[in-house]
């Protein structure tokens, strides 16, 4: 299976903005403090000593490299998509994009290689939703069912479809360990029913 790397997730632009501001700032104007936003989805409750554990949730996404038959790219989204493709890009709702790198001849003539790969969803929902700490699944599962969307595009940014699209959510359970600055992962949940029955979304043949 064609796995494709951490590196091929390219944030997207609201990952700029919105950003919570800085504590002492706030106490030197007299403001009531916030809780600074984390750096990545490692750091989420960093500042919390109450909270040990908590999920992350993360949009997996699987398609036929060759099908296209050139490069394309799924849009992910926490929120409406703009009506215009030209918007997508420059949406604040707009979560982060996976480039699927093709060409018109699959090696060995097999089209059905799937390409594979994942985008964090914590630090998004974590600026829409400022109080959340555990990402607990009663909550967040009907967060995402309402507000998760997708979109696929060519080289050129226009719209396109691909029939053997399939995004998925999937959560881990983050723990924080003594003396580490990484949480420990463990019982790992993919949510079928999440995207279930939506176009591009989990079917009966998708597997965990």
């Amino acid at each position: 299976m064609d796995r494709v790397a951490a590196g091929h997730i390219i944030s997207g632009p609201g990952h700029s903005k919105n950003v919570r501001p800085n504590s002492q700032d706030q106490e030197e104007h007299g403001q009531p403090t916030k809780r600074a936003f984390p750096r990545s989805i490692y750091d989420i409750n960093a500042d919390r000593p109450d909270i040990h554990q908590w999920h992350n949730w993360t949009a997996r996404i699987r398609v036929k490299k060759f099908q296209f038959g050139s490069t394309f790219s799924v849009l992910i989204f926490l929120g409406d998509v703009p009506p215009q493709h030209t918007q997508w890009k420059s949406s604040d709702n707009l979560v982060g994009t996976h480039h699927v790198y093709a060409t018109s001849l699959p090696p060995g003539g097999d089209s059905g290689i799937i390409n594979e790969g994942f985008i964090h969803l914590n630090l998004a929902i974590l600026r829409k939703r400022e109080d959340e700490a555990k990402f607990d699944p009663g909550e967040i599962k009907p967060y995402l069912r309402e507000n998760l969307n997708w979109r696929t595009a060519d080289l050129r940014s226009e719209p396109i479809e691909i029939s053997s699209l399939e995004v998925t959510v999937v959560s881990t359970l983050f723990s924080k360990v003594p003396g580490a600055r990484m949480p420990a992962s463990s019982d790992r949940r993919t949510h079928h029913d999440i995207t279930f029955g939506r176009p591009g979304g989990a079917t009966d043949r998708t597997t965990d």
